[in-house]
């Protein structure tokens, strides 16, 4: 429900919003105390653009706007610091989990997952998540968890097109990898070898698919291989599985005492606005 402008209420804030906020930056940022900041510095945003605000949306869409754009800040001020990174390329993601012919590795090839309850597919997704290195991790949380086009990740990110699709790509596949020891319950070699295009390529397709950027080609190339292997067929499953569930990902914290009187104290101490 939007609101008035002049109904907005800054004091009530902490308690309406302090601890939502403060789950919602938490899983992308993975640093309470970072996450606090972020809260923090989007009250005070809050504050200061509380005479431009119109109340077109509810006072809480508008401060989460605010905090999506602060976390987004965050990440592009990260990519600025960072020191030189080499990328990784196609073929080092290859030789992690498909063999010399493009087929996957025995020990890496999807298998069935058990049924579980959707809190603990996203507590497990939360935890592979985590264990992404930084650049994959931050590419996971600008498309996943924030929404973001390729485009919008690559400018923020300050990488290329082609190190996004590989970075996106290895990390799909460590996401589905963390999830459970994998068993060889694909196709017979013999089968792969006479396929259109091997599980590797086909992978990196499904990488590039989601955001349709796939000529009519690769979309045959792909359709028929997955037909075909269920190995991928699998794969495609379960990362679709992996993006829809990590959409909701919360953490389960709230912002302590101590943070919830600091930023009481900021917000009465704010000077109002003239």
């Amino acid at each position: 429900m939007s609101l008035n402008p002049a109904e907005t209420n800054p004091n009530t804030w902490i308690e309406n919003y302090g601890d939502q906020l403060y789950q919602y930056a938490l899983p992308r940022v993975n640093d309470p105390a970072l996450a606090e900041d972020l809260v923090q510095e989007t009250f005070l945003s809050g504050l200061k653009g509380l005479q431009s605000y119109k109340g077109e949306a509810s006072e809480k869409n508008w401060l989460f706007a605010i905090l999506k754009n602060k976390i987004i800040d965050h990440f592009r001020k990260k990519s600025r610091e960072a020191s030189i990174v080499n990328m990784p390329d196609l073929a080092s993601v290859n030789e992690e989990w498909f063999n010399e012919k493009g087929g996957w590795i025995p020990q890496k090839t999807p298998r069935d997952w058990p049924l579980i309850e959707q809190k603990e597919i996203r507590r497990i997704i939360n935890w592979c998540k985590d264990h992404l290195k930084n650049l994959q991790q931050h590419v996971f949380v600008l498309k996943y968890l924030e929404d973001l086009d390729s485009e919008e990740i690559c400018k923020v990110l300050n990488i290329s097109s082609s190190n996004y699709w590989v970075l996106i790509h290895r990390a799909r596949l460590q996401m589905r990898g963390k999830a459970g020891v994998q068993k060889w319950r694909g196709m017979k070699s013999s089968l792969v070898n006479k396929m259109m295009i091997h599980c590797h390529e086909a992978t990196y397709f499904m990488a590039k698919k989601e955001e349709g950027k796939l000529s009519l080609m690769d979309k045959l190339k792909l359709s028929v291989h997955t037909s075909l292997c269920a190995a991928c067929k699998k794969f495609e499953k379960q990362t679709i599985h992996i993006k829809e569930e990590s959409r909701s990902i919360t953490a389960p914290d709230t912002l302590s005492a101590p943070t919830r009187e600091k930023l009481k104290k900021t917000l009465e101490d704010f000077p109002p606005a003239n």
